[in-house]
């Protein structure tokens, strides 16, 4: 029986559309573009049985994306998007686990407009979608559209550490401006959905339009990124200089028979840290932060935090002791001296020093 799919994207041919039936190919995480080649693990049941069919006939399938993520991997009509691409399987290749390696390569959208059969493999009946031809004011948009959407996509290959180095070339070697879009649209780091939208969009301006957009999105996030890694960088390559000279700075003080006041700081840190009496953790945890004193640069505003932090560590009184007083006027009196309300804890302290 067929049954009209429920994606609201769907719509009914208009009358003398051609209508073919193609087994469906679902798509998990990515969107075939015409003239491209695609690589693809099929490990669903469905698709292998879809692949299988084409396979023993015209080997041609109508490759559709799937809405978002797919948690059982049973994917049905409703879990697709209604357009997709018609594609020729190059290549089937069956895994020992299984699943199917293919290469297939697009050759048109196609607009998905009812279901045939749902087992062994989901067939519908699709139509093709036809670009509107241009008028002379269109065309001239969209060769200018073009020509943009070129010069703004060779700036985010030389700035990308993704796009390969050829990728400007595949865009400039495109016959029309649709396949320039496709092209594209295909190796921009963007999500499903937005390849999907370029995918659905037939009218080739609008295309273009919504591609440039894109790119312009894409290209300030890169000029942003590669800004603020160059900073981050000057300043790696400032302390590593900083370092450095730091340490041709010790050798000509060593081979001159002088002290280097860091180290002269350091060992007297060290010396104040034996007096004190340290216990086991607190000496652990003053050699860690002497040691990350030690590379820091004494211009650093970081190097006065961290030696204030050594001299309070130090200045603590580890081994200092008094005599033990228990008299409770004495520790009232000390109290209200000292303190000035909090009768409350003042009640609780001395009730704490009455039962010891």
């Amino acid at each position: 029986m067929t049954t009209t799919p429920t994606n609201e994207q769907s719509s009914a041919p208009s009358a003398g559309t051609s209508l073919y039936e193609r087994p469906v190919l679902p798509l998990l995480d990515s969107v075939l573009f015409p003239q491209m080649l695609a690589p693809l693990f099929v490990s669903d049941e469905r698709a292998i049985n879809a692949v299988e069919q084409a396979a023993a006939g015209d080997r041609i399938v109508l490759a559709v994306a799937a809405r978002g993520p797919i948690k059982d991997f049973s994917i049905g009509i409703n879990d697709l998007y209604t357009v997709g691409v018609e594609a020729m399987v190059q290549r089937v290749r069956r895994l020992p686990d299984g699943t199917l390696s293919i290469v297939i390569e697009g050759r048109q959208r196609m607009q998905i407009v009812s279901v045939v059969s749902e087992q062994p493999a989901l067939r519908v009946l699709a139509t093709p979608l036809e670009t509107p031809p241009l008028d002379d004011d269109a065309a001239l948009m969209v060769e200018a559209l073009s020509r943009t959407i070129l010069t703004t996509f060779e700036k985010i290959v030389r700035l990308s550490r993704n796009l390969p180095d050829d990728a400007y070339l595949s865009a400039l070697n495109s016959a029309e401006p649709g396949e320039l879009a496709d092209i594209i649209a295909a190796l921009l780091p963007i999500s499903v959905e937005e390849r999907q939208k370029i995918l659905e969009l037939v009218d080739i301006e609008q295309r273009l339009r919504h591609l440039e957009f894109l790119l312009a999105k894409e290209l300030d996030l890169l000029e942003l990124e590669n800004r603020i890694h160059s900073q981050v960088q000057q300043e790696v390559d400032r302390s590593q200089r900083e370092m450095f000279l730091r340490e041709q700075l010790r050798a000509i003080q060593r081979e001159l028979g002088q002290e280097d006041p860091l180290r002269r700081e350091i060992a007297l840190l060290r010396e104040r840290a034996a007096a004190a009496g340290l216990p086991p953790y607190a000496m652990a945890r003053f050699e860690e932060e002497l040691a990350r004193l030690d590379l820091i640069s004494p211009m650093s505003p970081e190097h006065g935090m961290l030696r204030t932090y050594l001299d309070w560590l130090i200045s603590l009184p580890w081994s200092n002791t008094s005599p033990e007083n228990r008299d409770l006027r004495v520790a009232a009196e000390v109290l209200e001296r000292n303190h000035y309300g909090l009768r409350k804890v003042k009640d609780r302290i001395l009730e704490y020093i009455a039962v010891r």
